[in-house]
């Protein structure tokens, strides 16, 4: 989205704030190993930052599961991260606490189709299943 990559790269979008910030996402195609961007908002939980794909599995997040290794992009700044999926009750505590922080509350609604006020062990669960999460490590020195 070229409107999205202007505002992350040269506007203040995502610039203050902990929580909903707004990257570039930069991970190689797991084919032909080119580089894709794509916006994503980077949430903070227990000290690491995390990444919600609400469009489910999508080539994004297969992209980063086979890759690994990724950019976030903001600015001029880049920042080499390791993603790795979380599963279990990791991910159900992140997405227990996700889904009430109004920070989130657009994502929540808009992205996972919840209602943050009526969320369900059922709700939970489906969300389990269709949305991967990474937690965004920082990358080792090279």
């Amino acid at each position: 989205n070229p409107l999205a990559r202007a505002l992350v790269l040269r506007g203040r979008a995502g610039r203050d704030g902990e929580q909903n910030l707004m990257r570039l996402l930069r991970v190689p195609g797991r084919r032909s190993g080119r580089p894709h961007e794509v916006p994503v908002r980077v949430a903070t939980w227990r000290g690491a930052r995390y990444v919600v794909s609400l469009l489910g599995d999508a080539q994004w997040a297969r992209n980063l599961r086979a890759a690994d290794t990724a950019e976030l992009l903001v600015g001029t700044t880049v920042d080499p991260v390791v993603g790795n999926v979380i599963q279990g009750a990791e991910k159900e505590a992140f997405l227990d606490w996700y889904c009430r922080q109004p920070e989130h509350r657009l994502s929540v609604r808009a992205g996972l189709k919840v209602d943050p006020r009526k969320l369900t062990a059922t709700e939970t669960e489906r969300m389990v299943r269709q949305h991967p999460i990474f937690r965004l490590d920082p990358a080792p020195p090279q």
